[in-house]
């Protein structure tokens, strides 16, 4: 969540505010409302959903980070679209940032496959506990090298 005010922070504060219409800067803020309010509210329901053990809401988690892996597809895209369209041997503003969102875009998406697969095996896990909890049967799999925590499970039979 700190990950998420942190690039909301920053956002307001590196947009350039000045260079655009104030209907666009009202848009652009309304933009990065709505990309703060639901990425808190995603990054709460996985708190949440750990805490009471529900693996179905981790879900949204799954799909707000899946949209901005294609989002991210879609600027780079629109990059390299800037870089092919200007064929001047020239650097100039738009191509310098073009070339910074080819360079920073990949590393993001990279990050958040990662934590696509971080939350899917969580969520497999919760699922696993979820069953033992109702039905009294051990997990599946044992996430845990932990010698106690091995020793704890084998006890409970």
């Amino acid at each position: 969540m700190v990950a998420i005010v942190v690039a909301f922070g920053c956002g307001i504060a590196f947009f350039p505010w000045s260079e655009y219409e104030t209907s666009f800067d009202l848009i652009a803020l309304t933009g990065f409302v709505i990309f703060l309010i639901s990425g808190v509210l995603v990054h709460y329901l996985v708190l949440y959903a750990i805490h009471v053990t529900k693996f179905r809401l981790i879900v949204p988690f799954l799909i707000y980070h899946s949209f901005l892996i294609a989002l991210n597809a879609i600027t780079a895209l629109i990059a390299v679209g800037e870089l092919v369209s200007d064929q001047t041997p020239q650097v100039d503003e738009g191509e310098a940032a073009a070339r910074t969102v080819l360079f920073i875009v990949p590393v993001i998406c990279c990050v958040e496959a990662f934590m696509i697969l971080l939350m899917t095996r969580c969520r497999l896990y919760l699922r696993n506990k979820r069953r033992h909890i109702r039905n009294g049967l051990p997990p599946c799999t044992v996430l845990s090298t932990n010698k106690e925590f091995i020793a704890d499970v084998i006890n409970t039979f």
